[in-house]
């Protein structure tokens, strides 16, 4: 937390009874003794176990605080804002001079609200789709070493491996129904032809599972 005002940066004649009695700065969110010597809470944090000998600011003395005219703390970016204490945090949290940090992920770049527009565009953490059209979203750092036809042939390479795979967990579970049909018509039906029929299906269906586990393998390895 900051410690008063740096008295410095007022217009005029600051009244002594407006300074924090251990600061010296002009007092922020003063907190007052029964002694009325007033200090910035942020001073007497050490004290706060004796917070109940302190009240708050008499309200003279806080409209006196409010009326006084001070500089914005961004004067040394070019700020000429001149303000009373009561409005200065409202005008500094907007404050087109203010140092905020850039909005792109990876960019640690902290620059002028006013000049934020600027920066993002051309922030090299910047994001943008391809202009070569693949739909691919990259980063401006990234331009040179985008390659569409490599990044694509990767993403056909995993749909077709994804595809592999749910055709294969599709076809082991038709097995395991003509099996278990296989079974029932054996049971119920031993000289049914239809029990002759099952046997050249499984066999098919493992030929099948086969020419799709085997290169879903290779491409895993």
């Amino acid at each position: 937390m900051d410690m008063g005002y740096d008295i410095e940066r007022f217009v005029g004649y600051v009244n002594e009874g407006l300074l924090c009695s251990i600061c010296r700065d002009v007092l922020e969110d003063p907190l007052q003794a029964p002694c009325e010597h007033a200090f910035c809470t942020a001073c007497i944090h050490g004290w706060l176990r004796f917070k109940n000998s302190y009240s708050f600011v008499h309200r003279y003395m806080k409209n006196d605080l409010n009326r006084l005219q001070l500089h914005c703390k961004n004067r040394e970016y070019g700020c000429e804002m001149v303000c009373s204490l009561e409005s200065i945090d409202r005008h500094e949290r907007e404050c087109e001079y203010s140092q905020i940090p850039c909005s792109n992920a990876g960019c640690t770049i902290q620059v002028e609200r006013r000049n934020l527009d600027v920066h993002l565009a051309v922030c090299e953490y910047r994001s943008r789709e391809c202009p070569n059209g693949c739909g691919y979203t990259i980063l401006s750092a990234e331009d040179t070493q985008h390659n569409c036809v490599a990044e694509l042939r990767t993403e056909l390479e995993l749909l077709r491996y994804k595809s592999s795979v749910s055709l294969l967990f599709m076809l082991l579970f038709l097995s395991m129904m003509f099996q278990l049909g296989f079974l029932v018509l054996c049971v119920c039906f031993p000289h049914s032809f239809l029990s002759f029929i099952f046997p050249p299906c499984l066999v098919f269906l493992t030929v099948v599972k086969s020419d799709i586990w085997l290169p879903t393998q290779t491409r895993l390895l």
